[in-house]
């Protein structure tokens, strides 16, 4: 077996050692703000951003203002002001810069301590100079749902997101869960995102604005449950492109942006526990915990020594065989509530020459899960009865936490350097038994299985922005970026028994033990170069830049299987033994024999590069129309050496690596007409393209858990492109409210799709389809209820809908399939609706709605053809809605209490297939009610 792969020691380290620069930074700061504070008891500051009005873009160097005192600030290269030392009271600021209208806000109150949080826009200057009077609104800070809707209103293309101020008022543990929320966005497996009706790998995810490495084997996209949500700023999804973004995309690119620096002081602790109903304080079998699994490092003692490369090396097999964990029957517990933990830490140290701000946020979450008579079976036929049934007893434990130690430093009001470090990590158990019958045991079959797995995602990023006067005050943008993810899997085992002709239960031939790694490191160089023009009596920008991005996947796989040796004279009874006995070093090697199987979980390496550059124009090309396009040239390449990087550096020639070189020049328009200043109207059209992963490519066969069916590679895939065509009228009457309607169009071109094959159904491969289509509308509205009577007033309300349709053709060298197949993951609709109460500094209280159409969850057997052939049952995840619902209510200075629940209809999750006797059931479980109680902390 090869070197197994830990970075574990490199990873904590990076965090650590981010941790420990932003405590050295905010210790100093804390004490010379509280010396400052008593030394200017009352006294506050001012701050903001001053941005255009038509573009949403950054202003800098524009003059803020106190109106008839001699007091003021100029704006940076990210349009931020700060006003410092101004007196406790009532003032108006006047924001002004060449070429735009002046504006004045009136009625800004000034707090003792505090920052007052301040935006103003600035339209391009008419005629007449005379300055825009506008009364004070407090706060539009940048976490905010009413400034997220503002950056979406300005935004060059069409963009969906929920704020960190929504997310609080969800009971959304992570970014997964609060994804849901947004329009036209839906998540399989509570992870994965399916965008307008698009599985995951028409999807790409972003964090900071720079793609990060995927800690899962099977998928191409980054997994949203390992982002806590707590971590986030907010999640905001791009649905139509722009040159300057990466082409690899369809249903949407998901931008993940993690805390920034917070106007005021911030000093938050929160505590919960949560109850749910299928698990707490309930006596089950769960997993066993000790050592440092509480923090999700317990691969270690996990961990059995290299499989033997020997299988006659009898004391090899012995030192294998007693590492193998025996813990097959735990010992019952009663389950205790879930566990939350939550800690943030921030502030800025406003100056003219260095300013400094930074941010420490850290969460933590523990707790166990239940899924009490799972039920599973599948039909590979319409015409047949099911090839397999199965019902489960599935108990979880899992732990996750994570970080965010970010600081930025402002030099001046022209250049800016950040530094941003993202942990998270996670690690999670399944003790699982169950019975059934299977086709390919030829009877009925008893199962028990553990699986742990560990995953781990650390980010950091070096990122500057700077205007250059010297060069028509353009602007260049830097990023440097690393990323690496683990998914470490140490302990994956399996035992099954047969039922014999004596109605006993006998040890069978499937009995597993797989040890994977798996890592994946990320390295990213950006740059962005942005020049303000002005041509013919037009405002326009020019934008270029470029991308190098190179990945390397290290995966490494063994699977070892013991088999009773029936030629041998083994004892009585001894194959009805149950695991925790039969299993044991002096059974094995001798009445039991392990093998390997010769093209099942085997490694490899691969190298994963895309190089970009782009030219894009923005530019107000009539009055109140703004086009931005342009192209982007992508080249990307693969190499994947199957069975590791070390056969083909050793000179072994009998499996060549496989190479894949496509050069992809995109282009992209988008237009968007101000039908009045809060109203627009935006077309748009791109090209995208759609590569496959290297494990789609690799001829491996992996099984993702021990019992299920694998998924083989196919190294004839080749990428998918995409036109794409949206249109999008939006209106935004007033602050934090929206209302939108769109429509979009998207014709693939060798979509690939994930298939089943093998004549018992039990077996995925992937192909390349010979074209897709897909269309849709979406509707979102958000209001505020001001203009009801008393504390009606303080609601407001939300919806979104979206509508698709998918047709995809398949090659009929496939066989035959359903001519009206829908992509995989595509619901025909889905909903978002919540109600939420507030009062200002006080009691909130917020009721959500989520539901989805059914859709295909996995295809059907592919017939081999003929005047008969049908296509066999696909699987259909059933519609399904769930309501959820938080209350918060400060009490005292700076505590809060919080209750909140998760599926309080209790909706179980269905599963069907459709056979000639109709609809039939294959699947069911329930999640169950969960119900949280915390209590918070913030001064």
């Amino acid at each position: 077996m090869r070197g197994r792969i830990h970075d574990y020691s490199s990873s904590s380290a990076a965090v650590l050692l981010a941790i420990a620069i932003a405590s050295a930074v905010t210790a100093p700061i804390a004490r010379a703000q509280d010396a400052l504070a008593v030394a200017q008891v009352a006294r506050g500051r001012i701050t903001g951003r001053i941005v255009d009005a038509a573009t949403g873009q950054p202003l800098a160097k524009a003059q803020v203002l106190l109106v008839d005192r001699q007091v003021g600030a100029e704006s940076d290269l990210d349009g931020r002001y700060t006003i410092s030392g101004v007196p406790v009271g009532r003032y108006a600021i006047r924001a002004r810069r060449l070429g735009y209208q002046p504006k004045q806000v009136d009625s800004v109150s000034v707090r003792e301590s505090e920052a007052t949080v301040v935006n103003v826009t600035l339209g391009v200057a008419s005629v007449t100079l005379q300055s825009i009077v506008v009364q004070s609104t407090r706060t539009d800070q940048a976490a905010s749902e009413a400034s997220l809707l503002s950056i979406q209103q300005r935004a060059p293309a069409a963009s969906d997101g929920i704020s960190a101020e929504q997310m609080r008022r969800t009971p959304d543990s992570n970014a997964g869960e609060a994804a849901t929320r947004v329009s036209g966005i839906s998540i399989v497996d509570n992870k994965f995102v399916i965008a307008r009706g698009l599985s995951e790998r028409y999807s790409t995810t972003l964090v900071n604005g720079a793609e990060i490495a995927s800690p899962e084997p099977a998928k191409k996209i980054v997994p949203l449950d390992i982002f806590p949500a707590s971590l986030l700023e907010s999640i905001v999804v791009t649905k139509s492109a722009t040159p300057d973004k990466p082409g690899d995309f369809s249903g949407g690119a998901v931008e993940v942006k993690t805390k920034e620096f917070p106007d005021n002081d911030v000093r938050q602790f929160s505590i919960s526990q949560s109850y749910n109903s299928e698990a707490t304080f309930e006596t089950l079998q769960a997993p066993h915990r000790s050592g440092m699994d509480f923090l999700g490092f317990g691969s270690g003692r996990r961990a059995p020594p290299p499989i033997p490369a020997d299988f006659d090396d009898v004391f090899s097999l012995e030192r294998f065989a007693e590492s193998i964990r025996s813990d097959w029957n735990p010992r019952p517990a009663r389950v205790l509530p879930n566990l939350g933990l939550g800690l943030n830490v921030g502030g800025q140290r406003p100056s003219d020459r260095i300013a400094l701000g930074y941010v420490l946020s850290l969460t933590y979450s523990s707790g166990t899960e239940h899924s009490a008579d799972r039920f599973f079976q599948f039909y590979s036929s319409p015409k047949t009865e099911p090839n397999r049934a199965f019902v489960y007893q599935d108990v979880r434990t899992g732990v996750d936490w994570g970080g965010v130690a970010n600081v930025s430093l402002r030099f001046g009001t022209a250049s800016k350097v950040s530094f941003k470090n993202l942990y998270t990590r996670n690690a999670e158990e399944l003790y699982s038994t169950s019975d059934g019958f299977n086709v390919d045991a030829n009877g009925d079959v008893r199962s028990y299985q553990f699986q742990y797995i560990e995953r781990d995602l650390l980010q950091t990023q070096l990122a500057g922005e700077h205007l250059i006067d010297a060069l028509a005050s353009s602007r260049f943008e830097w990023k440097a970026t690393m990323s690496r993810s683990m998914r470490d899997e140490p302990d994956n085992r399996q035992v099954t028994y047969v039922r014999d002709a004596g109605d006993r239960f006998a040890v069978g031939t499937n009995s597993d033990v797989y040890v994977r790694a798996l890592t994946d490191r990320q390295y990213a160089a950006q740059v962005d170069w942005q020049v303000p023009l002005r041509l013919l009596g037009r405002s326009m920008t020019f934008k270029t830049g470029g991308l190098m991005r190179a990945k390397q996947r290290a995966f490494d796989a063994s699977l070892v299987t013991f088999t009773v040796q029936r030629s041998t004279q083994i004892p009585d009874d001894l194959a009805y033994l149950p695991p925790e006995l039969l299993f044991t070093p002096e059974n094995i090697g001798g009445y039991i024999g392990l093998t390997r199987p010769g093209n099942v979980a085997q490694p490899y390496d691969a190298d994963d590069d895309v190089t970009a550059a782009y030219a894009m124009l923005d530019i107000d090309l009539l009055p109140r129309t703004r086009v931005v396009g342009g192209v982007r040239s992508e080249d990307w390449r693969i190499d994947l050496f199957d069975g590791g990087r070390e056969r083909y550096v050793a000179g072994d020639t009998t499996r060549l690596p496989l190479l894949r070189r496509n050069k992809d020049l995109l282009w992209s328009a988008n237009a968007t007409v101000s039908l009045t200043e809060k109203m627009n109207l935006r077309l748009a059209a791109f090209t995208s393209v759609s590569r496959p992963d290297t494990r789609e490519l690799s001829l491996d066969a992996y099984t993702d858990v021990v019992g299920n069916c694998p998924t083989f590679g196919n190294p004839s895939l080749q990428r998918s492109t995409v036109l794409n065509a949206d249109a999008r009228w939006e209106w935004y009457p007033r602050s934090g409210e929206v209302l939108s309607v769109s429509g979009f169009y998207k014709d693939f071109t060798q979509p690939i799709v994930r298939t089943v094959i093998g004549f018992t159904g039990c077996a995925y491969s992937y192909e390349n389809a010979l074209s897709a289509k897909n269309y849709g509308a979406e509707f979102d509205v958000r209001q505020n209820l001001t203009y009801l009577p008393g504390v009606l007033s303080r609601l407001s309300a939300a919806l979104n809908v979206t509508l698709v349709e998918s047709r995809v053709v398949m090659g009929p060298g496939f066989g035959t399939f359903d001519p009206d197949l829908a992509l995989e993951g595509q619901s025909p609709y889905l909903g978002n609706a919540s109600l939420s109460y507030g009062e200002s500094g006080g009691f909130t209280a917020s009721v959500l709605y989520n539901v989805f159409g059914d859709r295909i969850v996995r295809y059907g057997f592919r017939s081999s053809g003929g005047v008969d052939a049908v296509q066999g049952p696909n699987i259909v995840e059933q519609s399904r809605g769930t309501l959820d619902a938080k209350l918060q209510r400060p009490f005292g200075r700076g505590l809060t209490m919080t209750l909140s629940g998760r599926n309080l209809t209790n909706a179980p999750v269905k599963f069907v297939q459709k056979v000639e006797a109709g609809l039939v059931s294959t699947g069911l479980a329930r999640p169950g009610i969960t119900v949280q109680v915390g209590v918070g902390y913030a001064r």
